[in-house]
């Protein structure tokens, strides 16, 4: 099992314990003398003035909802080794501000409220004194819309493993050219992630053109973009033919960095130094047209599988901008032009299956990521690789992520491991 396996397990078996990054915490500005004594003794020591005040707005068994923290300096996450509890807060409070899930790496000119650690809503002026701001005007953070990483399913993590080193990829799972992830969604409430390589960022060609058409979608609802036959023509060429002059195009209207802003956002988090990065798309589909590569990688069109799980998660569940938003942008991915990878083998398992989905090719590099609809069954598919002969190693593994999630009995995957293209 590889590495980023083995890291989620743990997290499986102590999903009462887990971890909200400050994105979703409201901070006090104030400070205190008082620390309480925690029912058991923190791993931090802080003195009385050191570190930031943290209200926690959704509570572990650690840190209750409603508690005050303090959080160690430099520390992002709320965790028994980073916080103590505060016993009681003073009468008088300011306003709460909430703190953003930092990115390091980005130009803090191109991603404000990412930079200063402030997300006020729009208008409201980040360097406003807190006792002059209304409360009910404070944007408070949200959970994770798609916390995948806290639904892995450990035996479905080491069967998918199993059968991919059946087919032989031992070696580039070893070597970092191959990640995968498929995760069962059938139940919407209650996923099941299997995933190899899961936080391993990989070159993905066209895959986070979903970048741009999140961006685009974000700049429609803050009608700062008009979602009319041209630009609707552009998205449905971008998506469905993988059109490099749409998506340049779009980059150009939505901007390059607005885009970055999206992604890196506490809301989304599609892209997070906390996860290895992510999602990413900081250059033209073409030539020129280089903004910026991604700050841990130095990629320009890049993603994991697991943050591109995440958006196609966010998009079924109609959390990516909002419900109606969510719909368009799936019909957007439906009916794909490209008769490859996934597309080509679904068809052969089911010819009447829906397929969500966008695919990505440059030289050596192959990636593809899909919601699938199938016999009672919705699931999401994500394939990552570097290799001349990636888009087959895509079309193999499909059957493999299919049976795990359709076929239930684990057994009935040997039926298609020795497939071969006719």
């Amino acid at each position: 099992m590889d590495e980023w396996s083995r890291r989620a397990l743990p997290s499986v078996r102590s999903r009462s314990r887990k971890i909200f990054s400050a994105g979703v915490l409201a901070a006090l500005s104030w400070s205190s003398t008082s620390l309480a004594a925690p029912a058991t003794a923190p791993a931090v020591q802080l003195g009385s003035g050191e570190g930031k005040l943290i209200r926690v707005t959704q509570g572990t068994a650690d840190f209750p909802a409603g508690c005050i923290v303090r959080l160690a300096p430099g520390a992002t996450k709320i965790t028994p080794e980073t916080a103590v509890v505060v016993e009681s807060a003073p009468a008088g409070l300011a306003a709460p501000v909430v703190t953003a899930a930092l990115s390091p790496g980005l130009d803090s000119a191109l991603a404000p409220s990412v930079a200063t650690g402030l997300a006020p809503k729009s208008g409201l002026a980040a360097a406003a004194p807190l006792d002059a701001i209304d409360a009910d005007e404070i944007l408070v953070g949200e959970r994770d819309p798609a916390p995948l990483w806290y639904q892995v399913d450990p035996l479905m993590t080491r069967e998918l493993a199993t059968r991919l080193n059946i087919l032989g990829f031992a070696q580039p799972i070893a070597e970092k050219r191959l990640a995968v992830a498929v995760v069962d969604i059938t139940d919407l409430d209650s996923p099941r992630v299997a995933a190899v390589n899961g936080d391993d960022m990989i070159y993905a060609a066209s895959l986070p053109k979903i970048a741009i058409l999140l961006g685009a979608f974000e700049r429609i609802h803050r009608g700062e973009l008009t979602l009319d036959g041209e630009n609707r023509a552009l998205m449905h060429s971008m998506m469905q033919r993988s059109s490099n002059i749409a998506a340049t195009l779009m980059m150009e209207r939505v901007g390059k960095p607005f885009i970055a802003q999206v992604l890196t956002s506490p809301r989304y988090r599609l892209y997070d130094a906390e996860h290895n990065g992510g999602l990413w798309a900081g250059k033209d589909y073409g030539a020129a047209g280089l903004w910026q590569r991604d700050p841990l990688h130095n990629l320009s069109h890049a993603a994991t599988v697991m943050q591109v799980a995440r958006f196609f998660y966010m998009l079924e569940t109609g959390t990516l901008v909002g419900p109606v938003e969510s719909e368009q942008m799936k019909d957007l991915m439906s009916d794909s032009a490209i008769d490859h990878k996934f597309v080509k083998a679904l068809g052969r398992i089911d010819p009447d299956a829906m397929i969500y989905r966008k695919s990505g090719t440059w030289q050596n590099w192959h990636a593809d990521g899909a919601i699938v609809e199938r016999a009672g069954h919705r699931y999401i598919a994500v394939g990552l690789c570097e290799d001349p002969q990636g888009g087959r190693w895509l079309e193999r593994i499909f059957h493999v992520l299919d049976a795990l999630v359709v076929e239930g009995d684990l057994v009935r995957l040997a039926s298609h491991l020795d497939f071969e293209e006719k």
